[in-house]
This record gives structure tokens, sequence and C-alpha cells, in this order.
């Protein structure tokens, strides 16, 4: 298998769609994990820490709803703490491809800038605009073979 951006799309569908939005913070959150984690699931390189990964991205995630709760709008801080979440997220992945594909990792570098995103039209546009950022960004990870023949390959 491997990363599928349509996978994606239908797990953020149960968090943006106004017919399944969950009712609060806590469940937004644990929405974003399972979307996350039903699309890294198929990850090249294999990994074996897809469900720590997504318990990781859960907290990190309540956090930054938490923080943006009590300030009342997204600000910096927020933003920062939405970011780690995620790449704490990539992180935890990639150091499962080492036990799963004998996979020395690299997670994708620099920010992911979802706040960038703005506010979108209607929700479908807002999915496929998060589901594109966050698959384009995944795919900049990097994985060198740790055996022969020491091969470097992207995460897809």
């Amino acid at each position: 298998m491997a990363l599928v951006k349509s996978v994606l799309v239908l797990g953020l569908n149960t968090i943006f769609n106004p017919e399944t939005t969950p009712d609060n913070r806590e469940g937004c959150a644990s929405g974003w994990a399972n979307a996350m984690s039903l699309y890294a699931s198929g990850i090249i390189p294999a990994s074996t820490t897809v469900t720590i990964a997504a318990s990781s991205l859960e907290a990190g995630l309540n956090t930054a709803f938490d923080a943006w709760w009590e300030a009342g709008s997204q600000d910096e801080f927020t933003c920062d703490l939405l970011e780690n979440a995620f790449a704490n997220f990539a992180l935890l992945l990639g150091a499962g491809m080492l036990a799963g594909s004998q996979y020395q990792a690299t997670p994708p570098p620099g920010l992911l800038n979802l706040c960038s995103l703005g506010n979108a039209t209607d929700y479908t546009t807002a999915i496929d605009n998060f589901a594109t950022k966050i698959d384009t960004w995944m795919r900049t990870g990097t994985a060198i073979k740790v055996v022969p023949p020491y091969d470097t390959v992207n995460w897809s």
C-alpha cells in the first residue's frame, strides 16, 4: 500500500462534514488522529508505530485545541502547538520504520503551516486544502535502508 490522499480525505470528512462534525474538542482531536492513522497505515517504508503516532497526535491536538479555546481565537502559540502535534506524529511514525522495514527515517523537514490555510468557502474545499497540504508534506520525509543496498526513498 502507500500514502493515499483519498483515504485522508475520507477521514477528514467525518470531522468537517456538518452532519458528522464532533460535538467537542476531544472528538475533533480523536477524529484527526483516526484520519491520520488510516492515512499513514499504508506508508512506505512500513512503520510499526502508526498507532503510537496517532495517540501522540491526539494528545497534542487536545492541548492545541484547549489553548485555542482558552485564547478565544487562533494565535501564534496555538499554531505552534498544532505544528508540534503533527511534527511529533511524523517523528514517531518514522521511528517505526526501522523495525518495520529496516529504514532509518528522517521526518518531513520544516513546518506543515496548517494555520496558513485560512478559511475555506465550504467544508469540501477545507478538506481538500488540508489533505493536499498534509499529503505533500508527508511525502517529503525520507528513509535510508540500513542494510544493503542502502537505498534512500521518500515516504510514499
